[in-house]
């Protein structure tokens, strides 16, 4: 594997990703402010948690089942750096639209804005993905993910507090001004990049039938390269298993923080800070590991770790043991979420990498709600700890999976 031997302040002298990185600062901080102060207005306005659900599922589940794949398509045949700038102002515009929500009947404001701007979304993050390999040398593409990491990490740190503040003292109106303003520097700051090369262009269909031939011609040779790559292949594969494992999280952790240790929304804030701690940690060992170990097996032993972590954490004696366990969780978590984008960097070829995050991320998100829907069943059937053990087996035989059917690339990623 090639290692990040110059680390953070190496890749950070590289002026065009030190510009993106800059606008992932900003933009990281941003999300927070919006991702605060939906609920807490939805909430003021309908008291309802079913409603503060139906935007989660709006905003963010919706939107990449349907538009996570296409978009990737699109994005592969497009200039990512447009495609970045455009989808920032986008989302700057439309998150203003929030301030229109004023009383329970403009609810539907709120929905209609989430759902918009996560389909702009889908376009942003694959062109980041695939953006990045264009900006670095192949040497530098795990320090640069690990600081991308290091960096969504700090901002988990930061962005609620900061958000926090600024709603309590001047509203969710401030809210979502502060997240435009981010898009607009988000977007400045991706400009300023310059120009980088254009994926090969396809010749203009004839018609509207002959757009869309090319264009589900051009999905299915995406697919068939995913699927037909052992490499590809095995990391689809292996985080599938992965969200089966941990999606059940997401509708059983506040369940167990309250049924079993009785603990309240404080306590639950105090777990996410510590979580965001043990995540810094492990970013800033991204390096050191990386000089030891190669990336296939950081991410497999780091499965393994945050499987045993799910699985202690649902017979954990004590609320402590909880805090502690996730700090371990944190640490092992960042690790892998860097080297598994460098893995899937490297695999993926450049006119491609579009279709492939696309992928990656619809595929998650499937297995994240099946997961969430058989946990919130089998749970009242076996309880919660038992979820929480079968949750943290099937982490660690996603990491055994990574570890047989991927191999890490022996060349450099395709030029473009």
């Amino acid at each position: 594997m090639a290692t990040s031997h110059g680390g953070f302040i190496r890749v950070l002298r590289n002026p065009r990703f030190r510009r993106l990185w800059v606008g992932q600062v900003v933009s990281a901080i941003g999300d927070y402010f919006y991702l605060l102060a939906v609920p807490i207005l939805i909430n003021a306005l309908t008291g309802s948690t079913a409603a503060i659900g139906l935007a989660m599922i709006v905003g963010f589940a919706l939107p990449q089942l349907v538009f996570g794949i296409p978009a990737g398509v699109l994005v592969d045949r497009w200039e990512r750096r447009r495609v970045m700038i455009v989808a920032d102002l986008v989302r700057a515009g439309l998150v203003l639209g929030g301030l229109l929500a004023r009383d329970a009947g403009s609810l539907w404001v709120l929905y209609v804005v989430g759902f918009l701007m996560s389909v702009a979304s889908r376009f942003f993050y694959p062109a980041q993905s695939a953006l990045v390999p264009m900006l670095v040398s192949e040497d530098e593409l795990l320090a640069a993910n690990s600081l991308s990491q290091l960096t969504m990490t700090a901002s988990l740190l930061v962005g609620p507090a900061l958000a926090g503040f600024a709603i309590a003292w001047l509203g969710a109106g401030a809210a979502f001004v502060a997240d435009s303003a981010s898009f607009v520097v988000s977007a400045l700051a991706i400009w300023s990049i310059g120009a980088v090369a254009a994926p090969p262009q396809r010749a203009a269909a004839a018609s509207l039938v002959g757009a869309l031939r090319g264009f589900w011609d051009d999905l299915g040779h995406g697919l068939q390269t995913m699927f037909r790559e052992a490499t590809l292949r095995g990391i689809l594969l292996s985080l599938s298993i992965l969200q089966l494992g941990v999606g059940a999280v997401n509708v059983l952790w506040v369940p167990l923080l309250a049924q079993r240790y009785g603990v309240g929304p404080d306590g639950l804030g105090l777990v996410d800070s510590v979580q965001g701690a043990g995540m810094a940690v492990g970013a800033l060992t991204v390096a050191w590991l990386s000089a030891r170990a190669s990336a296939v097996r950081i991410v497999a032993a780091g499965l393994a770790v945050l499987g045993l972590m799910l699985g202690l954490t649902g017979v954990a004696p004590s609320f402590v043991f909880i805090v502690a366990y996730t700090f371990v969780l944190g640490v092992a978590l960042s690790p892998v979420q860097a080297a598994l984008a460098t893995l899937a960097q490297w695999a993926a070829p450049g006119p491609l990498r579009g279709r492939v995050f696309g992928t990656m991320g619809t595929l998650q998100q499937v297995a994240s709600l099946v997961s969430m829907g058989v946990a919130a069943g089998v749970a009242e059937w076996v309880g919660i700890p038992a979820v929480y053990a079968a949750c943290g087996v099937l982490v660690i035989f996603s990491g055994a999976a990574f570890a047989v059917l991927v191999r890490e690339p022996r060349a450099a990623p395709q030029a473009e």
